[in-house]
């Protein structure tokens, strides 16, 4: 949750702090997604402003600028994050590693069945996805034996060390 130093924290702090984290994690009915737009608005103003309300000096706030946010996803009974991040922090930090795209068969309440359809590891300099054609799959060599698990609701397959074995 996103907050300051109990030290610099000062009642007016702890309401601001309070009303974010309401707001991030409510409940908006069908046909009220308009609701939304008072998270966006607060997402839009923690990512564009130096937080220098709560005790931080303006230099330490904008050395400290917020580059991504996570909330829960209410629509899915909070069971998992939305992920929101700035171009800026995508380009200075992140690396695409893979990409996997998925058909949805079917939606039941909060349940769905999927079928892989294609994957990519590699990219062109543009950023291109070079898509294989195929589903992924796992490369062992012969001898070797791998535990193949499922791990938050995806196929992960380990060595014998623990090291993961990345599809190709």
């Amino acid at each position: 949750m996103w907050g300051f130093h109990p030290s610099a924290e000062t009642v007016a702090c702890k309401l601001v702090r309070d009303f974010f984290a309401h707001e991030f994690a409510r409940a908006i009915p069908a046909g009220s997604e308009h609701l939304y737009k008072i998270s966006v608005a607060l997402a839009e103003r923690v990512y564009l402003y130096p937080l220098t309300e709560c005790g931080a000096s303006e230099e330490t706030a904008r050395a400290d600028k917020i580059g991504a946010i996570i909330y829960p996803a209410v629509a899915m009974r909070a069971n998992v994050d939305n992920l929101a991040l700035l171009p800026d922090f995508v380009d200075r930090y992140l690396t695409l590693h893979s990409v996997e795209w998925i058909r949805i068969d079917s939606r039941r309440d909060f349940s769905f069945e999927v079928t892989p359809v294609d994957f990519a590891d590699t990219f062109r300099p543009d950023g291109t996805i070079e898509w294989k054609g195929r589903r992924a799959r796992w490369q062992v060599a012969p001898g070797d034996t791998v535990l193949v698990r499922v791990e938050n609701g995806r196929y992960v397959v380990r060595a014998k060390d623990g090291r993961m074995v990345e599809p190709t």
